[in-house]
């Protein structure tokens, strides 16, 4: 095991008689450059330790060039009070540890990608590490460029005050970016589907200059850290439950969605505080961890007047596009309202109100006479409604927003015996529409069962919706969809 030292020529790292003692760094060694320009050029570096390290009277620049670093390798850009420059020419790759250090406010540790007259490309399977503030930065976009980290990279600050770190690149490739230690760092350019953003226990942000092409996932956002959108102008935030264990934040201006933000966790909309702000003039919309346990159903049982959340259990049964769940576990009639998209609610056996949040829901009124209110449709979602009348009583229930698509089944309903007579026109004043007065148990034997479309008129009930009848488990039952 050696120390080797440059001599600060401006040249090829594979020349021996510039490094001293002479002889090109070997496995085990450590090396050191203060002064030049020293590029590596269609090469490996395989086992060093190397240091590139500025002073007060040297600005050293090690150029990588069709250049490897192997696992056993480490480089590092070391500024102290002038910058120490890595520049990234043509395809590289580091399967290694590249640290980027900045222990000094007043210089920078910079990793350029000089895409002038050729491509600046630097792919990495290893680590980087970040330390205090550093710039990745293009000179122009002439030619390909970027950083693919299919590894780890850290952004640290170990020396405290207000230190940041900047991407003016590209970010693609499957890796992870360790936000730590109350750092600020600024991505300018686009970030790929691949990348995965951990933040730590402190008050680290993340500045997204392009939110339109950021596609990152986020995970562990506090409430003391933030993502900070730049230039974000939305009207509305929704959160979009994707699957077990991951959604999107999505911002839109009226009807257009303008960003979308993903995020790993059991999160809902009450996970998040979002809020706009605009120092100088700039304005941001800031997005932070509210620490709030999930909401996916707020409900108040009518009987006792108490009102509470929920956040529902993962939803385990035969329908592959529902997400969660909540069944009303009391005998009092409930007033419930789903808070996430894709869930399926049930109500108990009395008389419930129950309304659907968004996307593709099962609703079960249970007995009773039931006001349900499944999802607009306008997301593309679809709901499926069940209504009971196999309890005794007369019953009428009112499906609200029912559209093309939506299904109702009611118990209860017996082919051949059952009437299915249409009102054009009843309902609760305001809530009106085409609507089924039936005699479940025959004609003459009284109206039992009666079910309000409401907004729905009798044409459409008519000619849009298809009627069948069916036994499951011994109960009878009418399903009617809309098909029109």
């Amino acid at each position: 095991m050696a120390n080797k030292l440059w001599n600060g020529a401006d040249a090829l790292y594979l020349t021996p008689a510039d490094w001293s003692p002479f002889g090109l760094p070997a496995a085990g060694d450590t090396a050191r450059i203060g002064a030049g320009q020293v590029t590596l050029s269609s090469a490996k570096i395989t086992g060093v330790a190397l240091t590139v390290a500025s002073s007060s009277s040297a600005s050293p620049t090690f150029v990588l060039s069709n250049g490897t670093l192997d696992p056993a390798t480490t480089l590092t850009i070391a500024a102290s009070t002038t910058s120490a420059t890595l520049s990234i020419t043509n395809y590289n790759y580091n399967a290694g540890t590249i640290n980027v250090v900045s222990p000094s406010a007043t210089a920078v540790a910079l990793v350029l990608f000089p895409n002038d007259v050729g491509p600046a490309i630097l792919g990495s399977a290893g680590n980087i590490a970040v330390d205090g503030g550093a710039a990745f930065q293009l000179s122009n976009k002439a030619n390909a460029a970027g950083l693919t980290n299919a590894g780890n990279i850290f952004i640290n600050n170990s020396y405290g005050g207000t230190r940041g770190s900047l991407f003016t690149i590209p970010v693609d490739g499957t890796g992870t970016f360790f936000i730590n230690n109350g750092t600020y760092t600024v991505f300018a350019d686009s970030i790929g589907s691949g990348q995965i953003f951990r933040f730590g226990a402190g008050t680290e942000t993340v500045q997204i200059n392009a939110p339109t092409v950021n596609n990152a996932y986020f995970v562990g956002l506090t409430a003391t850290a933030r993502v900070a959108l730049l230039g974000l102008n939305s009207t509305t935030v929704n959160y979009k439950t994707t699957s077990a264990n991951s959604g999107d934040l999505v911002f839109s201006q009226g009807n257009t969605v303008v960003s979308t933000l993903h995020f790993y966790g059991d999160l809902v909309l009450n996970s998040f505080n979002v809020s706009s702000v605009a120092p100088n003039g700039v304005p941001f919309t800031i997005v932070a961890g509210s620490g709030a346990a999930p909401v996916r159903v707020t409900y108040t049982d009518t009987v006792t007047g108490v009102s509470g959340t929920d956040p529902a259990t993962y939803y385990t049964g035969p329908v592959n596009y529902l997400q969660f769940q909540y069944i009303w576990n009391s005998t009092d009639s409930v007033n419930m309202v789903g808070q996430s998209d894709n869930m399926f609610l049930k109500g108990g056996g009395k008389s419930d109100a129950i309304v659907a949040h968004g996307g593709s829901n099962v609703i079960d009124g249970g007995g009773g006479s039931d006001f349900i209110t499944g999802g607009t449709g306008a997301d593309g979602g679809t709901d499926t409604i069940f209504i009971d009348g196999r309890g005794g009583v007369e019953t009428w229930s009112s499906i609200v927003n029912f559209h093309k698509g939506d299904a109702v089944t009611i118990f209860g309903f017996r082919a051949g015996v059952s009437t299915l007579p249409f009102t054009p026109v009843d309902g609760a004043q305001g809530y009106q529409g085409a609507t089924i007065h039936s005699e479940l148990n025959g004609n003459g034997t009284g109206v039992n069962g009666s079910v309000t479309f409401v907004g729905i008129s009798l044409a459409d009930a008519q000619s849009k919706f298809t009627y069948s009848n069916g036994n499951v488990g011994g109960a009878d039952y009418l399903f009617i969809q809309y098909t029109g």
